[in-house]
């Protein structure tokens, strides 16, 4: 999973829109692998002309391919990606308040869901749901927590910044 990079979306590799139905991103899935394999573009058989350097982009192309449908097609690990983008989105379009360790969240459990939870200097609240919180652990990232009372946002982070203040 990509979380606040420039890197493009899996949606962005395989080529469908965002709300493409899971038969759509597995067809897109499918060409692109077809396209991309370096078995199809590696060596003088290639209809395009590719050359052997050229293989290697493509066997990275391939391999971009090959994350992307590990992630979309399952409806779960799409869902979780989904909500990391609305809120790499949403850190875009705020201002953070501040920066806090994954780590140094507490862990409770609120209204029946595995939550971290930082407080808010306004007396809220900023909730990440468990399954969240792995997503940004598993892949070093980072996210934007609006706080549920007010405005404010915090970045929750997964490891210090360079300087390693906050």
């Amino acid at each position: 999973m990509q979380l606040h990079t420039e890197a493009p979306t899996w949606y962005e590799v395989l080529g469908v829109a965002q709300s493409a139905s899971r038969d759509e991103v597995k067809a897109a899935f499918r060409q692109a692998a077809l396209r991309m394999h370096p078995d199809k573009t590696v060596g003088g058989g290639d209809s395009h002309g590719s050359s052997s350097a050229a293989g290697g982009s493509a066997g990275s192309k391939y391999l971009l391919v090959q994350q992307a449908w590990e992630v979309l097609q399952d409806a779960a690990s799409r869902a979780a990606y989904d909500r990391q983008l609305a809120l790499s989105a949403a850190a875009a379009q705020v201002h953070i308040n501040e920066t806090v360790l994954l780590g140094e969240m507490e862990q409770e459990d609120v209204e029946g869901q595995r939550c971290r939870s930082w407080r808010c200097r306004c007396g809220g609240s900023f909730l990440l749901l468990a399954e969240d919180a792995a997503a940004v652990a598993a892949v070093a990232g980072e996210l934007a927590v609006p706080c549920s009372t007010c405005s404010l946002h915090i970045r929750v982070v997964t490891v210090p910044g360079p300087s390693g203040q906050r």
